[in-house]
């Protein structure tokens, strides 16, 4: 693992430690998934990961082909409003 030093204006110290607060983490771990996610976006995937995510979406298009897109976006969304009254929003 390499180590990287940055430099951050005081603002968007105060903002980075804020984000990483709501994601109870560090502002550190915070950069560091931010990056990851980042390069995720900007660099593609090699060629391997790619045929293993492949191979995923066929196995989900097989094992969910039995129902409509109405079907599957009801599914997502009673999932979604159960989340929401658990969290209490």
């Amino acid at each position: 693992m390499q180590v990287l030093r940055i430099t951050v204006e005081d603002q968007d110290w105060e903002r980075l430690q804020q984000a990483a607060a709501r994601l109870n983490c560090s502002a550190e771990e915070f950069v560091s998934r931010t990056f990851h996610y980042l390069l995720q976006r900007v660099a593609p995937p090699d060629q391997e990961w790619q045929a293993r995510f492949d191979r995923l979406l066929q196995q989900v298009h097989a094992h969910t082909s039995a129902f409509t897109p109405e079907e599957i976006e009801a599914d997502i969304t009673a999932a979604w409003e159960e989340y929401r009254r658990e969290c209490g929003a």
